[in-house]
C-alpha cells in the first residue's frame, strides 16, 4: 500500500510486486538540481526535489528481491543546445 491522497494506491490494496511496473519519468538534473538548468535561471529547485525521497523509496521497492525489475536510462550530452 502506498499513502497518497486523496487516497492510497492501489486503492483495492492488492499490489502485487510481480505485476506491476514503476515508471520514473523525467527527473533530470537541469529540473531538480540546485546547479541545473532551472536553477540557473533563477528558479527554486526545492519543491521538486521534495519528492526525490519518495521517489527513491520507491525505486528500492521495486528493485527487492520478490519483485521484477528493469532499470533503463537516458542521457544526453550537456552541450546539446535547448
Amino acid at each position: 500500500m502506498i499513502k497518497a491522497t486523496p487516497f492510497d494506491f492501489p486503492y483495492d490494496g492488492r499490489l502485487v510486486p510481480q505485476d506491476t511496473a514503476l515508471l520514473v519519468i523525467d527527473l533530470q538534473a537541469d529540473f531538480l538540481s540546485p546547479t541545473g538548468y532551472f536553477a540557473r535561471k533563477g528558479y527554486d529547485p526545492s519543491p521538486l526535489r521534495a519528492i526525490l525521497p519518495t521517489v527513491n523509496r520507491l525505486i528500492a521497492a521495486a528493485r527487492a528481491p520478490a519483485s521484477q525489475s528493469s532499470i533503463r536510462g537516458k542521457a544526453t550530452a550537456p552541450t546539446w543546445p535547448i
